[in-house]
């Protein structure tokens, strides 16, 4: 039925086999749960090649897309909280999702968007822009405790609250051309935009940029795990703008300068 119901409730489990669609909607018009397990391959390969999980106006129900096993591949992007007053959540645990656009972690105003990734492969190719960003204009969550994520650059807390928790054995890596890991991005987003570090490794191939939104927060916190970063590490990057770093264990290595208080205020 196109017409839906908010009080209804999908679910859709592939476990094998293939499934080809331009667009994939996870809780368009009601509650929307889909599992992806064992050898099943799900590629969505049309014009505009989205998966949207959480389309519907103050559905506040939490609508997932759960991967275990098998290949998920997206021609263009994923949007996870995709209205306002709605829930989208990417689960993965074993298999692999392949994004070539970007991924957009609560992406309206109003929205949550979550991601979990405890094993398997999660690639973000990007298409240009930024790859992936946890807190678009929604609240995103984002949390690494094993598996591997690749992207090509990473914001933390665009228009809206970003968290990104990294711990257990996760890797994380930030690898593209730009390679930058910004946290606190938005002009005067001063929400308490995080990575939190506990465990696992995180590399970054160019620059972490902390509190890089005038007016703008940003805090890195490490207790364990290991960071690299290629690049320069700004604390306070732009004018207006608070940066904090805290390590209390592990191990924080950058190859290249650090800036305390570039343009903002920075605490180290």
């Amino acid at each position: 039925d196109s017409s839906g119901s908010a009080n209804s409730t999908g679910r859709l489990t592939v476990a094998g086999g293939r499934i080809d669609t331009p667009n994939l909607f996870v809780g368009a018009k009601g509650l929307g749960l889909m599992t992806v397990s064992g050898t099943a391959t799900v590629s969505v390969n049309g014009a505009s090649a989205d998966i949207v999980v959480g389309d519907l106006t103050d559905n506040n129900r939490t609508n997932a897309l759960m991967v275990s096993g098998g290949v998920v591949t997206v021609g263009d992007n994923i949007e996870l909280g995709d209205a306002s007053n709605t829930r989208g959540r990417l689960l993965l645990s074993g298999g692999s999702v392949i994004v070539t656009g970007q991924v957009f972690v609560g992406d309206a105003a109003g929205s949550t968007g979550e991601v979990e990734v405890s094993g398997g492969i999660f690639n973000v190719v990007g298409s240009g822009g930024t790859d992936l960003v946890v807190g678009n204009a929604g609240q995103g969550l984002m949390s690494a405790s094993g598996g591997r994520v690749d992207v090509t650059d990473l914001v933390v807390g665009e228009a809206a609250l970003g968290v990104l928790a990294i711990s257990g054995a996760a890797t994380v890596s930030v690898n593209g051309a730009a390679a930058d890991l910004l946290i606190g991005n938005g002009a005067a987003n001063n929400l308490t935009n995080s990575v939190l570090v506990s465990g696992g490794v995180l590399t970054v191939g160019d620059n972490i940029e902390i509190g890089n939104g005038a007016a703008g927060f940003g805090r890195f916190q490490q207790t364990a795990g290991s960071t690299l970063v290629t690049g320069t590490l700004y604390v306070g990057d732009a004018a207006g703008a608070t940066g904090e770093v805290v390590v209390a264990g592990g191990d924080f290595k950058t190859l290249e300068d650090v800036l305390v208080g570039n343009a903002g205020l920075g605490t180290l």
